[in-house]
């Protein structure tokens, strides 16, 4: 498998692991404004990583492997935002090639998604 193909496989599975760990912050935080950023981070992820998955495996004729360990995500909300943002950044231009600024666009979804829940977990 390319290393394209290696890293949005990372891609779907960190995605998928942060949005049950999102799930589970929702449900043992205190805090109204965590609880109500979680819930908004946990139930537009799914959307957004089938999208990327559906229209990844569409372009390149492949299967993704989602089988690889990730490790356990940041348990404090802050960083598991901040966290993924800061790894999909890293390696976003390495996902698929030039003409493929569709696959982009949905990572520039994810990513807005990811600012606007820490911009609700900023009001906390």
């Amino acid at each position: 498998m390319s290393k394209s193909h290696d890293l949005a496989s990372g891609l779907v599975a960190r995605l998928l692991a942060t949005r049950s760990r999102a799930h589970a912050l929702h449900l043992l935080t205190k805090s109204y404004e965590v609880h109500k950023a979680m819930e908004f981070l946990y139930t537009g992820l799914p959307d957004l990583t089938d999208d990327f998955a559906e229209v990844y495996q569409g372009r390149f004729g492949v299967r993704l492997d989602l089988t690889k360990a990730l490790g356990n995500p940041p348990s404090e909300p802050k960083d598991l935002v901040s966290a993924l943002r800061r790894w999909i950044s890293e390696i976003r231009k390495e996902i698929g090639g030039a003409d493929d600024t569709h696959l982009q666009n949905i990572i520039d979804e994810i990513m807005a998604h990811l600012d606007r829940t820490s911009y609700l977990l900023s009001l906390t």
